[in-house]
């Protein structure tokens, strides 16, 4: 156990106060139900009043608060046990056309270095920060003892600033590195259903590339397994471990809906989509990250309760349809 983390307690923060960023995100909102059900004070850190009734009915309070101002952050954080700063996770689907990721190459290192700032002045024991199993960049079977090598765009290399400052932030840490989240949370997952019914092709990218997944469910108990481990090891990298091509996720979908095969737009036409397929999500689709995630099964006792993106496309759809949505 490192000798810092020693000195601000001697036993781990669960069933204590935890704060969540992007608490009112979908990622947040299922972290915020798991915590609750595992005994613990959330405070969940949401964009506006609007969306604070999403937060209580997951059993945590929200509070209304701006993530890049430490100075607004630090009687947020004060008492709290540990931190999840998840915020950045918003953009980490791939299955969005990377409109989502405007504004976060400078969004990622200010927030990042607000929430650290505010941990450090409040006393905070344990910061577990998001990242991106993608920072690996084109590499196989990369662990944690990988160099990171991020994908050639400006806000992956923001991504990495912010891995740095949580790094070298003064308060005992973790940084985790998210496969693409998906679930029955995903509005995302439900606007491809929209492009189904109406026959539309996407952009899926090279078919030989491989990217790595996770539901927002195993995101959520990998987080709390890390908080129950106090300290964990620096770097987790929390994937389901069966890295796929991003057409074959979409197209399977598709067909466990009933759908029929959709179009796929030609990577070779790709400078003609730039213009609603954003440069993020092109370098995305074009790079082959695989990822191992031995070591949090190893040191969490974590496993995916969805192994694989087929386990988790069948528990959305079941989950919408228990729901009444068609």
């Amino acid at each position: 156990m490192p000798e810092e983390a020693m000195q601000r307690g001697d036993s781990p923060p669960v069933g204590r106060r935890v704060v969540v960023t992007g608490g009112d995100s979908e990622l947040g909102l299922v972290v915020t139900e798991t915590f609750v059900r595992a005994g613990c004070e959330v405070t969940a850190i949401v964009g506006n009043r609007r969306r604070a009734d999403r937060v209580r009915q997951a059993g945590g309070h929200p509070v209304v608060a701006d993530t890049e101002r430490a100075r607004g952050l630090v009687d947020v954080f004060r008492g709290a046990d540990a931190v999840l700063h998840l915020s950045q996770q918003v953009t980490n689907t791939l299955l969005h056309d990377g409109r989502a990721w405007r504004g976060w190459a400078r969004r990622l290192p200010r927030e990042t270095s607000a929430v650290v700032e505010a941990a450090q002045a409040a006393g905070v024991r344990y910061l577990v920060a998001g990242s991106y199993a993608a920072l690996y960049g084109e590499s196989r079977d990369a662990t944690e003892a990988t160099p990171i090598a991020p994908p050639n765009d400006r806000v992956f290399d923001a991504a990495a600033t912010a891995e740095r400052i949580v790094e070298r932030g003064g308060v005992p840490s973790c940084r985790v590195r998210f496969g693409f989240l998906y679930g029955p949370q995903s509005k995302d997952l439900s606007r491809y259903v929209t492009s189904f019914k109406l026959f539309r092709p996407y952009y899926a990218g090279p078919e030989h590339t491989l990217g790595n997944w996770l539901h927002f469910e195993d995101a959520a108990e990998a987080l709390l397994r890390i908080v129950e481990s106090w300290p964990a090891p620096p770097v987790l990298n929390v994937v389901d471990g069966h890295p796929v091509n991003f057409g074959t996720v979409i197209d399977r979908f598709a067909a466990l809906l009933g759908f029929p095969r959709p179009g796929h737009l030609p990577p070779a036409l790709r400078l003609l989509f730039r213009h609603f397929i954003w440069h993020p999500q092109q370098v995305l689709l074009a790079t082959t990250t695989t990822v191992r995630n031995d070591l949090a099964r190893a040191c969490l006792g974590w496993s995916p309760r969805f192994p694989t993106y087929e386990d988790g496309l069948q528990q959305t759809i079941a989950v919408w349809r228990e729901r009444g949505r068609p």
